[in-house]
């Protein structure tokens, strides 16, 4: 059973902690620095830093936390006929037959090629005066 009602992101909040934690020690390594390059580069090699120890530290914890219990194949659940067929009719609206044939369509209209040149229209006079 899900805790709250909210669909949250837990693996992408963690790393976007790491990332702003290391962003800010490397901003305080690189400030603190007497390189030239140092504010620049620190603060984005700290977030990199960050957002790499966060993913290891996640996959260790998603890694032992898993539960005993196997899940089935996802390939041979999808294939599995009853589950299929009961997911097929989720939402269907009885009394509609398929395999009715549809009502005919209506006539189309041929287009008319008419070779004839067509008269020159006069021009109208302006209204500026």
């Amino acid at each position: 059973m899900r805790r709250g009602g909210k669909d949250t992101d837990r693996l992408g909040v963690a790393l976007l902690l790491g990332a702003l934690i290391g962003f800010v020690i490397g901003g305080v390594i690189g400030f603190s620095s007497t390189s030239l390059d140092a504010p620049v580069v620190w603060p984005f090699a700290g977030a990199a830093i960050g957002v790499l120890a966060t993913g290891v530290v996640a996959a260790v914890v998603a890694r032992f936390t898993r539960s005993a219990v196997e899940r089935p194949d996802p390939v041979s659940e999808a294939l599995d006929p009853d589950r299929f067929r009961q997911r097929s009719r989720q939402g269907w609206v009885d009394g509609i037959d398929l395999a009715s044939d549809p009502p005919p369509r209506p006539p189309q209209r041929e287009p008319v090629l008419d070779t004839r040149p067509r008269p020159r229209q006069r021009r109208r006079p302006s209204a500026r005066r």
